[in-house]
This record gives structure tokens, sequence and C-alpha cells, in this order.
């Protein structure tokens, strides 16, 4: 029994990941054209080898218009995924919950990074240190999410 409820833990981890991962890229430019639209402006949502991009149609007019639409995508999946972390957390899901929180933490460190430096770096040199906050944020919170998980399957395995 032990056996198939931690094999049960680890699909359900890796679906979780798999899909709260590739929906990012669509919430994430959402959020940017959603505040772009919301201050006066207008765009719209690209595919690339990149993963996606907002494209400004019209840029706002409202002060640090540019530096809010930056900010929103990766800020605002930080607190989507991190509020759905918590609900997690509290129903005691871990599975889902240590899917969601490293992605969280993903968003929010490439987030920064996009409002502070898309508008200094040229585009291609953002796109080429885009990866290290990534990495950062992702690390940072992966290695302990993924240690309660390994050790509540371990758990599972035992009973």
């Amino acid at each position: 029994m032990g056996i198939k409820k931690a094999l049960e833990s680890i699909a359900e981890f890796a679906t979780c990941f798999i899909l709260y991962y590739w929906l990012t890229v669509g919430i994430h430019e959402y959020l940017h054209l959603s505040v772009l639209r919301w201050l006066g402006g207008d765009g719209h949502i690209v595919l690339t080898y990149y993963g996606g991009a907002m494209v400004f149609d019209k840029m706002s007019t409202v002060p640090y218009g540019f530096l809010l639409t930056s900010l929103a995508g990766g800020i605002g999946v930080a607190l989507i995924y991190g509020v759905f972390a918590l609900w997690n957390w509290k129903d005691g899901d871990i599975e889902e919950w240590a899917a969601l929180l490293p992605i969280s933490a993903m968003q929010l460190g490439y987030g920064i990074y996009e409002g502070i430096f898309l508008s200094i770096l040229p585009f291609q040199t953002f796109l080429d240190y885009a990866w290290i906050p990534t990495i950062i944020g992702f690390g940072i919170v992966a290695v302990p999410c993924f240690w309660l998980l390994v050790n509540s399957i371990y758990a599972q395995l035992l009973a």
C-alpha cells in the first residue's frame, strides 16, 4: 500500500508542476497586457522561442506605466501561485504546494529583474541574463520544498 501512495504522490507533483509551469507563460503575459490596458495603453501577446511576449501597440501615458506593466507579469504570477500554494499547504496537499511555490519564487525573481532591467538593457542582453534571477528564485525555494516532499513520500513508503 505504501508504494502505491508514494507513486501517486510523485505523479501528482509531476503533473501539477508541468501544468502550472506551462500555464505560467500565458498568465504572465496576460497580466502584463491587463495592466497596460488598465493604464490606458494597448498591446498584444505573441508566442516566441523564449516563451511569450507582450508587445506594446500603444504606450501608457501614466507616469511609471512602463514599470508597472513590466512588474505585473512576474509579480502577479508570484502572488497568484503563492496564494494557491498557501491554500494547498492549509489543505495538506504537499504535492501541489511543492509544485507551486518554486514556480512562484521563480516568477518573483524574474518579475523583479524584468521591472528593473527591461527598459535599461538591450533586449537580447536582457534575454541572455534573464535565467539568472529565475534560477536563483527557483533554487532558493525549491530545495526546502523538494526536501519536504521527499520526506513526505518516504514516510508514505514506510507506512
